[in-house]
């Protein structure tokens, strides 16, 4: 915070003079170090060392949207776009995988045989499916909603040559690592 040295009422103009320039250059050296960590040109900020703050929200704005970006208070953190992290990630708690297609209680799953892209952790499905290629990491957990048998193929390379799902709630997790999906667990299915 800039010293500022007051100027009393009882003070003369002239007498003052060298008060009111040394405020000046105090309050011009303080704008210079705000400058310095808060760029009003490129609207960046930086070298700072810590922030303190009861919630933080990042966004960015363009195109007429506003895309939130992070999220963060007592109660949690939330990722509005993908993150990745470049070193290991720590879990202290439970991970709880968000996103499926369909609804395994509803009796009426949704079931597209031959999906684009797969963008959830888990698919419910009563028909045969064909499984594109996935992203490098990218886990998948399909679950059979119909008591005959489902087989899953794909359009990329699975570890096995096929996975037959042999009832309801018969189940298999795939991971994609390269250009293959590997089988990391499974319940009452068969392999070829």
């Amino acid at each position: 915070m800039a010293n500022i040295t007051e100027i009393l009422g009882t003070d003369s103009i002239s007498s003052s003079r060298l008060t009111i320039n040394s405020n000046f250059t105090a309050v011009n050296d303080e704008i210079a170090d705000l400058t310095a960590l808060v760029d009003p040109v490129t609207s960046t900020i930086s070298g700072i060392e810590s922030v303190s703050a009861e919630s933080l929200n990042l966004s960015v704005a363009g195109g007429g949207t506003t895309t939130q970006i992070i999220s963060a208070d007592n109660t949690g953190v939330s990722f509005g776009v993908a993150a990745d992290f470049g070193a290991n990630v720590n879990i202290e708690g439970a991970i709880q995988k968000s996103g499926a297609i369909g609804n395994p209680a509803s009796g009426a799953t949704v079931s597209t045989p031959t999906p684009s892209s797969i963008e959830v952790s888990t698919y419910f499905t009563a028909v045969n499916v064909e499984l594109p290629a996935g992203t490098e990491g990218q886990e998948l957990t399909i679950i059979n909603t119909t008591a005959s048998t489902v087989d899953v193929t794909t359009s990329a390379q699975l570890s096995v040559s096929t996975i037959s799902l042999l009832g309801k709630f018969s189940t298999v997790t795939l991971r994609y690592i390269g250009t293959i999906w590997f089988v990391i667990g499974s319940h009452n299915t068969t392999t070829a």
